[in-house]
């Protein structure tokens, strides 16, 4: 599973993390036609190269994309969760398909606090 989170870091479970071979980077990519996100996991650090990093001690994994996602204007207002798969050495996010809408933790707790 892959999720574009609101204003664009995209996160990645264990299982994306592992299917790309656990990369320490990633070079980002985007077939505006086809509303695919890819990312290619580089075996090492190049210019147009985005780390991924571990997210505290849980199986989550973050790219920041916030610029990529504004550059390519990929909407991500609401933080979304989709179904990967990998096409050849890419792992591939399909914006077409229907994704989940996700709420924080946090965002649950604000709403019960003001509710």
């Amino acid at each position: 599973m892959v999720t574009i989170q609101r204003k664009g870091p995209i996160s990645l479970n264990k299982a994306a993390f592992h299917a790309m071979g656990k990369p320490s980077c990633v070079e980002l990519l985007y077939d505006p036609a086809e509303r695919i996100v890819g990312l290619r996991p580089l075996k090492e650090q190049l210019p147009h190269a985005y780390p991924v990093r571990a997210q505290g001690r849980s199986n989550t994994y973050l790219v920041a994309g916030h610029a990529f996602m504004r550059y390519y204007s990929i909407p991500n207002e609401v933080s979304t969760r989709y179904i990967a798969q990998m096409f050849g050495d890419v792992l591939g996010v399909d914006l077409k398909q229907k994704g989940v809408q996700v709420t924080s933790n946090r965002k649950k707790a604000e709403d019960a606090a003001s509710g």
